[in-house]
């Protein structure tokens, strides 16, 4: 039966073990401070948002690969409007069905890129913040990196 003192008597156990030494049972960590976790939180919802916006492009594709269209750029300028006109690998028009599917997919992929947007303004609103962790990151700007979003993470550390 599992009662609070089993689990004092259990805790004190690991505490005994880690106060001789044996390191294998337990590990102490470090509590971030809530404002780099809020930091932190930021660039773990736009690398989220980022994997669900190459989901949703694969997605397209591979509905339009289907077809024997393999040419479509999703995402260029008026690319889903092209598809009504656009002709698949047998010569054939786009069903009105699947049509209707990659449209509802094009306004997820939408969405995920507004989303993208706003979380990508927040970040920079908060380094030009005048904080600690702002500091950090700007120090870390000048160093040179592949793209300007790589930055942010470190600086959360």
């Amino acid at each position: 039966m599992k009662t609070d003192r089993v689990d004092t008597l259990g805790l004190l156990r690991v505490l005994l073990r880690l106060e001789r030494g044996e390191t294998e049972m337990t590990r102490v960590v470090c509590v971030p401070a809530p404002a780099i976790e809020d930091a932190r939180r930021q660039t773990r919802e736009r690398e989220r948002l980022v994997n669900e916006r190459t989901a949703h492009r694969n997605r397209i594709k591979r509905l339009l690969a289907a077809q024997g269209m393999t040419a479509v750029k999703v995402g260029a300028r008026d690319w889903l409007h092209r598809l009504a006109d656009a002709r698949t690998g047998d010569g054939r028009t786009l069903d009105a069905a699947l049509l209707a599917e990659i449209r509802r997919e094009a306004e997820r992929l939408a969405l995920v890129e507004r989303q993208i947007q706003e979380v990508e303004v927040a970040q920079r609103a908060a380094l030009r913040a005048d904080t600690a962790l702002a500091t950090r990151a700007r120090k870390l700007k000048r160093l040179p990196a592949r793209h300007r979003v790589t930055r942010h993470p470190l600086a959360a550390r």
